[in-house]
């Protein structure tokens, strides 16, 4: 695939960033944003509630549902990524990616029994939508939120949500795998298998900011311009 891309004329040496370079982060109370997160949080600041930029998901599941279990997993999986627990303030005027512990970040999967209601369907469906219209503060969060709904007495919907900016569609590919891959194991009343992380996002983030980051966003820069200039 990288030899076709290259023959037409895409992936040459000068035009790829050198991720080889990083490095874990030090450890600092604030870090700089992402070239991403900083359009998404301007974005996010230049109109109130909003909800353009968050990333809804709808599972549905039939049989027993431990709820006390489910809640394990997702307090595992937002143990683990500190991306889950990043929150944005601001630091002398400027934005910033605070880590929280997870006890300080005030996540809790929610219950919603739907069992003694007429239109079932109906009605999950106007409170997903009402959850999915809720935005999100950057500054307080959390940025993932989740409810689980019980329709019948083996039937459940579990929906979550979680803001562009600590997320994006490949991530959200791999947070449902290791929910549905931990919820079996610990049924099961066996530890995770899940390595811990080698990356958290903050270390790309810091090394995105560093000069040596700087260095190689520089060199895509005069590529792109070399390449779209003239006409």
């Amino acid at each position: 695939t990288i030899n076709l891309a290259q023959s037409f004329g895409y992936l040459q040496k000068k035009a790829v960033l050198d991720y080889s370079q990083l490095e874990h982060a030090p450890e600092l109370e604030y870090y700089e944003l992402s070239h991403g997160q900083r359009r998404l949080w301007v974005l996010a600041q230049l109109e109130e509630n909003q909800i353009a930029y968050n990333i809804p998901q709808v599972l549905a599941l039939e049989g027993e549902i431990d709820r006390e279990i489910l809640a394990k997993v997702f307090e595992t999986v937002i143990r683990r990524h500190e991306s889950l627990r990043t929150t944005f303030i601001f630091v002398g005027g400027q934005p910033r990616q605070k880590i929280n512990d997870f006890e300080s970040l005030g996540f809790k999967l929610e219950y919603i029994d739907l069992r003694d209601r007429q239109e079932v369907e109906k009605e999950v469906k106007v409170l997903i939508d009402k959850e999915m219209a809720m935005a999100f503060d950057l500054q307080r969060g959390p940025l993932i939120r989740a409810v689980l709904f019980q329709l019948a007495e083996k039937k459940f919907v579990i929906f979550f949500n979680l803001h562009h900016i600590i997320c994006d569609g490949w991530s959200m590919r791999v947070l449902v795998n290791e929910l549905l891959l931990l919820y079996g194991v610990y049924r099961e009343n066996k530890e995770s298998p899940l390595e811990p992380l080698v990356f958290q996002y903050k270390d790309y983030s810091f090394w995105q900011t560093s000069e040596v980051g700087k260095a190689a966003v520089k060199l895509q820069e005069a590529f792109w311009l070399e390449e779209f200039s003239g006409d």
